[in-house]
């Protein structure tokens, strides 16, 4: 004679039953993590001027023979957006690829000295997705020549004439020493971002607030003037302060202004 089992064993039953897919769960994470991200072969680079930068990254992996089956990147205008998962600039999307390296950014267009903020994940052979890899990013340099439009030349002056950026660039005519310049600017407590773009012909060395920018020595490097000029990139936001700040630049004369010849 069979007996019905009780509330109790059913309840037991149950339980046993759901357990295990609940510990499968909790404990099932991709095998494969994407980190040190890059763009341009570089981590966070600053003055990237190409539309559409090269992403990439190194994966991380738990088990031998893990692979990458597919990624999604988001890129955000800010790192607040991107902490909500939200790509207000490009949102890959699941893409079914094991590249890693050099995969062209191809979101909303991008206009120069523009912060970009990026992060991926990836999956694993089992179709597992990763978490998000840590958050990284880039800072656009200038894109076109209408760029700097707003830019200026600035230089002493020689014996008989004034500066002349025309005829600087060609080679100076006379024998100068190194100048410093100095510009002192107000900042309001509104400002959330700067970006400076500056070059010399020859060397120079940019000072805020009576700190050294960059860690660079001998910016931003010799060529042939009359045909290319170099130009380097500078996120300045947290280097300014509300009220008055003051820009200095030591010009050095390198190998565009020599006095006794090359």
């Amino acid at each position: 004679m069979s007996h019905l089992p009780s509330l109790r064993q059913i309840l037991t039953l149950l339980l046993w039953m759901i357990a295990p897919s609940a510990v499968f769960a909790q404990t099932k994470n991709s095998t494969v993590a994407p980190i040190e991200l890059r763009c341009e072969s570089r981590t966070n680079p600053i003055g990237v001027d190409s539309s559409n930068p090269r992403l990439g990254w190194i994966l991380k992996s738990t088990a031998r023979g893990a692979s990458q089956t597919a990624y999604q990147i988001l890129a955000a205008s800010s790192l607040q957006l991107l902490a909500k998962n939200r790509g207000d600039l490009w949102d890959s999307g699941k893409v079914n690829s094991e590249a890693f390296n050099e995969i062209a950014y191809a979101g909303k267009p991008l206009t120069s000295s523009q912060g970009v903020f990026w992060k991926v994940r990836v999956h694993d052979t089992a179709g597992t997705p990763s978490d998000w890899s840590a958050p990284a990013g880039w800072v656009m340099g200038a894109l076109t020549p209408a760029d700097w439009k707003d830019a200026k030349w600035i230089g002493a002056p020689s014996n008989s004439q004034p500066f002349d950026p025309k005829e600087a660039i060609k080679g100076p005519k006379e024998k100068y020493e190194s100048v410093l310049l100095r510009r002192n600017l107000t900042i309001k407590p509104s400002l959330t971002r700067a970006v400076l773009h500056v070059t010399g012909l020859a060397q120079y060395e940019l000072s805020l607030n009576g700190g050294k920018v960059g860690d660079a020595l001998l910016t931003p490097g010799w060529t042939a003037y009359d045909k290319t000029v170099l130009y380097d990139t500078y996120d300045i936001t947290r280097s300014l302060r509300p009220g008055a700040n003051a820009l200095g630049l030591f010009l050095g004369n390198g190998f565009y202004n020599t006095h006794n010849g090359r």
